[in-house]
């Protein structure tokens, strides 16, 4: 009897492990930690792409995603530079529309569910039909700083309006020179509650072609002073600009109080042209250049730190790891402890330690980490989420290269790394050109 116990007992224990083997195991999804946006800058209707982030740093395109802004983008005009195309402030996303030139652009304004990382376009002129957001009141908007100073909401706009420049050996011309008032950055009260923008006045116009198009608009922290940087006129496609064709770029300063924009000053070097990134340091005390263009005698000048008191120059950097000095975009890490910036024409990222005193440092060797499997001139926009790094191949590729973020701020790459956005799979430069990188963590 003992023995036909311990026999059945067994029986019993393979039948259910048997029966074990038949359940289906649907294995969870990761942990999603955080949503980041880009903009497709498409001629036949911009539209927002957004991403959810995971807790291994990969991350996955929303399943609503893309979310159309009824409005134009501008990839007809080709790959024109700009820093903050696309901002966040609470649960709203601002983002341009640069396109209907000559006529002027827009802004959109989009609700986003935090939980779901899903965006809703707010109507901005709910009393016009013809219209879903609000007119930029200059051509070509590329640039959003967005400030709250006495219980208010400000949003500036800058319109670049065009770039000019010279192209090769020969000096081919391209773009236009323009004289217009249009050339300029427009100021904006928002209603936090509603999502609607309302037009307050224009604060500056930059005239004269020469100065180049609007790159970059940022306020410092407490929205006291404001930055903005033009392209100036460019020579590309060579190893070293033609300095008596280069005109260099302008960083104009002011000050900001409850709505009025007073200059304050404007800081430009010779032989340095083309500065996308003007951003503000930790402190206030210092502002962070990024520049594409550069005589043979600043080759170590695109990356630069300017006292915003004085506008000295306090320290110059190469972000190179070639002839190719084409850094154009950079962002301040999360913890405030890294400066990255990236450079176009290599495809690379170069880190830099910022001290207590805004003062910047070269990390430990690689401080410049190029990017995998992308083709041609392809690196733009940057972000840091958590203790990941994205930055976007905006022309050809379109794809999101991931990075970890050492202690140290140097950057290793994801073995899973670049992401290629399924919904731009195939798309052409003519199609999209992606403008600007947000994001934010859960």
């Amino acid at each position: 009897m003992r023995n036909l116990y311990f026999l059945t007992l067994l029986s019993i224990i393979l039948f259910s492990c048997n029966n074990d083997d038949d359940v289906k195991t649907i294995p969870a999804e990761p942990l999603i930690t955080g949503y980041m946006y880009t903009s497709t800058n498409a001629n036949g209707q911009n539209a927002v792409l957004g991403f959810k982030q995971f807790i291994d740093g990969t991350i996955e395109e929303l399943e609503n995603s893309p979310f159309f802004t009824k409005d134009l983008g501008a990839t007809e005009q080709g790959d024109f530079d700009a820093q903050y195309s696309i901002r966040m402030i609470d649960d709203l996303l601002l983002v341009v529309n640069a396109g209907k030139n000559p006529v002027n652009g827009t802004i959109s304004v989009f609700k986003i569910d935090k939980p779901s990382g899903n965006l809703t376009l707010i109507d901005q002129t709910p009393s016009d039909d013809s219209s879903f957001n609000i007119d930029s009141r200059g051509i070509r908007p590329v640039s959003i700083a967005i400030t709250e100073t006495n219980d208010k909401t400000w949003v500036v706009v800058g319109n670049q309006h065009s770039i000019f420049g010279y192209a090769g050996a020969n000096e081919i011309p391209f773009g236009e020179l323009v004289n217009t008032n249009e050339r300029n950055i427009v100021l904006y009260s928002l209603d936090k509650d509603t999502g609607l923008l309302t037009f307050e006045t224009i604060l500056d116009t930059y005239f004269d072609g020469n100065i180049g198009g609007v790159a970059c608009v940022d306020f410092n922290e407490n929205g006291s002073k404001l930055i903005v940087s033009t392209l100036g006129i460019i020579h590309i496609d060579i190893d070293f600009p033609n300095p008596n064709l280069l005109k260099s770029s302008q960083i104009y300063f002011y000050d900001f109080n409850n709505g009025s924009a007073t200059n304050t000053g404007i800081f430009a070097e010779p032989g340095v042209a083309g500065t996308v990134a003007a951003i503000w340091s930790n402190t206030g005390n210092n502002i962070y250049t990024t520049s594409f263009n550069l005589t043979e005698d600043r080759i170590d000048y695109d990356v630069l730190r300017i006292n915003s008191n004085n506008l000295d120059i306090e320290q110059n950097f190469r972000s190179g790891l070639e002839l190719d000095n084409s850094s154009c975009w950079a962002t301040i890490t999360e913890d405030k402890q890294h400066l990255l910036t990236v450079n176009l024409g290599e495809n690379s990222v170069a880190s830099y330690k910022v001290a207590a005193d805004d003062a910047l440092s070269i990390v430990a060797d690689p401080y410049i980490t190029p990017a995998r499997d992308l083709n041609g001139r392809e690196l733009k926009d940057i972000i840091n989420l958590g203790n990941y790094v994205y930055a976007i191949s905006a022309v050809n590729s379109h794809k999101i290269s991931i990075f970890y973020l050492n202690s140290d701020g140097s950057l290793t790459e994801l073995s899973s790394s670049p992401y290629a956005i399924p919904s731009s799979i195939g798309k052409t430069s003519e199609q999209e050109i992606f403008l600007g990188l947000v994001g934010y963590s859960k």
